[in-house]
């Protein structure tokens, strides 16, 4: 997708583009609970984007610390997020990501496809394993611990 991001207000009916930033391709988007206008974008290469107005006027780059793509992204405010991508990479920050933390699940290797948290201690993941084809069936496979976090991950 070379860094695009779109936007709607109307509920999809039109879509206007907006300025990423970045050339690298984005694969996740969320905005943070609470804070409509604060969102993250994550993508190939470690890539990890922040914008505190809805990306009206600019996306800023965060240093993930990892070159493995990323596919999802979520924040359960404007300061806790977690990102999820290739080889079983989890990012964790608590600073609205001036710093992400390399997390890791337990879960055999595989690209974590997604991921979403109701609070600060619970959440839900899920996994692609490697070398299976992406239209597997998905089914729980396991309970993880990430740091004092409860966390399903899907196969």
């Amino acid at each position: 997708t070379g860094g695009k991001i779109f936007v709607t207000t109307n509920g999809g009916t039109t879509w206007t583009a907006q300025t990423s930033g970045v050339v690298d391709d984005l694969q996740g988007i969320s905005l943070t609970a609470g804070v409509s206008t604060w969102g993250w974008a994550v993508g190939s290469g470690g890539t990890i984007i922040h914008t505190k107005d809805g990306g009206a006027t600019d996306w800023t780059d965060q240093i993930s610390g990892t070159a493995n793509d990323l596919k999802a992204v979520t924040f359960i405010s404007a300061n806790v997020g977690w990102a999820v991508g290739e080889l079983g990479t989890i990012l964790y920050t608590e600073n609205s990501g001036t710093t992400w933390t390399a997390q890791t699940s337990g879960a055999p290797p595989a690209v974590l496809e997604g991921i979403t948290f109701k609070d600060g201690n619970t959440g839900w993941g899920m996994l692609e394993p490697l070398g299976q084809p992406k239209s597997a069936e998905l089914v729980l496979i396991c309970l993880v611990y990430l740091v004092r976090r409860t966390v399903w991950l899907g196969q």
